[in-house]
């Protein structure tokens, strides 16, 4: 893995991000649906 920059985030990091927080959002909804 190459070293992060702290200066600024590459896009792929933020992408990396919004992508967990989307599976995140559907893992719960399939979680909560799931114990239910």
């Amino acid at each position: 893995m190459p070293p992060k920059k702290k200066s600024e985030p590459s896009k792929k990091t933020v992408e990396k991000k919004k992508e967990k927080i989307i599976e995140d959002k559907t893992f719960g909804l399939k979680n909560k649906k799931g114990k239910k």
